[in-house]
C-alpha cells in the first residue's frame, strides 16, 4: 500500500531521507544508462530517445493526476493544510517543468549530435579518426573470432 509507505516516511525522518535517496539513486541509474558516457553504446540513439520519451509520458500522467485530483494522501489532507491542493498542484507544475527542461534538452542535444556526426565522419573512416580507423579491421576480426 503506497499510502501506508508514504505515511511511514512522513512520520520518520530516517525513512523520509531513505525515500528521497531511493528517488535520487534510481534517477542516477536511469541517466547513467541514457547518457552512456563510456563508449559502450548499450543503448542506441533510438532506444535512448524511447527511454526519455517514456519517462516524459509517465511523468506527465503522474503530473496530471497531481494537478487535477484532490490530495492523494489522507495524512496530508487531514493535516488541516488549507493549501494541500495548491501544494500538490505546485508540485505537479514543478515536475512538468523539470521534465520538459531536462528530457527535452537531452532529446534535442542527442538529435543534434546524431545529425552532426555523419557530416564530421565523411572526411574520415568509421570514426573520423585515422589512428582509430586503422585499427578497426583488426579489432573487428578479434571480436568476430
Amino acid at each position: 500500500n503506497f499510502s501506508a509507505n508514504y505515511d511511514a516516511a512522513a512520520r520518520s525522518d530516517v525513512l523520509h531521507a531513505a525515500e528521497h535517496a531511493s528517488f535520487f539513486f534510481t534517477g542516477l541509474l536511469v541517466w547513467t544508462a541514457m547518457l552512456d558516457s563510456a563508449p559502450r553504446r548499450r543503448l542506441s540513439l533510438g532506444r535512448r530517445l524511447a527511454v526519455a520519451g517514456s519517462l516524459f509520458a509517465a511523468g506527465q500522467v503522474l503530473a496530471d493526476v497531481l494537478l487535477f485530483t484532490s490530495p492523494l494522501y489522507p495524512m496530508y489532507a487531514s493535516a488541516q493544510h488549507a493549501s494541500a491542493v495548491s501544494d500538490q498542484q505546485a508540485a505537479a507544475i514543478v515536475m512538468m517543468g523539470e521534465q520538459t527542461l531536462t528530457l527535452g534538452l537531452f532529446g534535442a542535444l542527442a538529435l543534434l549530435r546524431a545529425f552532426r556526426t555523419p557530416v564530421a565522419r565523411q572526411s574520415g573512416g568509421a570514426t573520423g579518426n585515422p589512428a582509430v580507423d586503422s585499427t578497426l579491421p583488426s579489432a573487428m576480426m578479434v571480436i568476430a573470432s
